[in-house]
């Protein structure tokens, strides 16, 4: 028997330095306007990714922006939202980006893939596998190069997750809740991963 992770005392305790406030502001804008601006594109970028990204970022012009955002969000389904954002035609846009866009849309829906909420994924495959069913995306180490299926691999096992935490404990628990625990639980237990020859 596994140990439990309890994934709302970490949500509960999730800091980020760059803070949650920027993520109700301009997903409110976003879902009002039915698409992304430069502008907001620039911050979503920054708050996921630093400033490390904005040179490519600022190969976009505003009008490339909207045009491809209101494209992608006007989908229904995930995988169409989520490569059409991670097209060529938005430079500084993979999938993390893709996701943090997502999340700052519908936080109800989505959650932010990166290093340490797959970290933890993988850290704890016991517990999750135990509880939330086998799949490959546990058993990976390293998330280079993430492709869209990994993206909706990952968002099938968060929403799980944030299904069984709300019916379990009858709460409403979101993947964009799931996202912050798992992040916050490597930031507390983590930190790189030993990878085997």
């Amino acid at each position: 028997m596994t140990t439990r992770i309890d994934l709302r005392t970490y949500r509960d305790r999730y800091s980020f330095p760059r803070g949650e406030e920027i993520l109700d502001e301009i997903g409110g804008e976003m879902r009002r306007q039915g698409y992304v601006t430069y502008e907001q594109l620039r911050k979503i970028s920054d708050w996921k990714a630093g400033r490390r990204n904005r040179r490519h970022i600022r190969r976009n012009s505003p009008q490339k922006v909207v045009k491809v955002t209101k494209h992608a969000l006007s989908f229904e389904g995930d995988e169409s939202m989520v490569s059409a954002l991670c097209s060529p035609n938005l430079n500084g846009v993979r999938v993390p980006v893709a996701s943090a866009i997502l999340t700052f849309y519908d936080p109800a829906r989505y959650g932010v893939i990166d290093q340490h909420t797959s970290r933890s994924l993988y850290r704890n495959r016991g517990v999750f596998q135990e509880r939330f069913g086998s799949s490959w995306f546990f058993g990976r180490k390293k998330l280079v190069g993430l492709t869209v299926e990994d993206y909706l691999e990952y968002l099938r096992i968060i929403r799980r997750m944030a299904e069984t935490v709300s019916r379990e404990e009858g709460i409403p628990f979101t993947p964009r809740d799931v996202d912050k625990a798992l992040w916050q639980e490597d930031k507390e237990n983590g930190g790189p991963l030993r990878l085997d020859p």
